[in-house]
């Protein structure tokens, strides 16, 4: 919580004391990972990016809904991520952001991102889903985690400058975890991250390929067997593979 919702908790437990103590359990539970980043909520950038959210949904339309921003983390606590997939932002089309990296509502047509995914899962030896729902990889600690997690509407990348402060927060964390995890990164854009020194990439596990969306490397994509390599070093670092046809 900001400094300023404990400001408002603060002065309702002097007039509703039971009503004051479900608001600050209600806020804890919608801030990710409890106890993980909690010392991120006070830090200038982190109020200076909420200001910036905040007056960016005044302005114009952001997505995901503010429900829905950190669904990634809810989803995916951080004593069960095994494999962390970055994407680059939140989809900037009406209805389709929701939280997850890649992923779209069940109600929604596959953007290209998640059709060329379900080609390369094709030509890895798995079946997938008529839909680009990807709770079920979230639930089993898959961290669809995009660099950013607003975006304005029709404008990709809009927000990723603001958001980088947090994302390398993240990251840092994630580095810290107790127990190797894969990295999946999919084109340049996700591929910077191993230039800012935040993760050990001799103890964590590796997977690289183009974007799924990127057209000329579209054959290397598909080709690339990205879900049986990272199956394979999960076995390798003793931990369960990820069931990726089931969503």
């Amino acid at each position: 919580m900001s400094n300023t919702d404990h400001e408002a908790i603060a002065l309702l437990a002097d007039l509703d004391p039971v009503e004051a103590e479900s608001l600050a359990a209600l806020a804890a539970s919608q801030q990710p990972w409890p106890g993980v980043l909690d010392d991120e909520w006070a830090k200038p950038y982190y109020r200076d990016l909420r200001q910036f959210i905040r007056e960016e949904r005044l302005r114009v339309e952001v997505y995901p809904p503010q429900g829905e921003v950190f669904a990634a983390f809810h989803l995916a606590p951080f004593d069960k991520v095994k494999v962390v997939m970055i994407g680059q932002d939140p989809y900037p089309n009406p209805g389709e952001a929701m939280g997850l990296a890649f992923s779209v509502p069940i109600s929604k047509e596959l953007p290209t991102s998640l059709r060329n995914i379900h080609h390369a899962m094709s030509n890895d030896g798995l079946e997938p889903h008529d839909h680009g729902d990807l709770t079920g990889w979230a639930t089993q600690g898959v961290l669809l985690l995009n660099l950013a997690l607003t975006v304005p509407s029709g404008r990709a990348g809009g927000h990723l400058r603001q958001w980088r402060p947090f994302t390398k927060s993240v990251l840092k964390a994630i580095d810290s975890h107790p127990e190797p995890m894969v990295f999946v990164l999919w084109g340049a854009k996700a591929q910077r991250i191993k230039r800012w020194n935040s993760i050990d990439f001799d103890r964590h596990g590796l997977v690289e390929a183009p974007h799924p969306a990127a057209r000329k490397e579209q054959p290397d994509f598909r080709a690339s067997k990205t879900f049986s390599r990272v199956n394979d070093l999960l076995v390798e670092f003793g931990r369960q593979p990820i069931r990726w046809a089931d969503q």
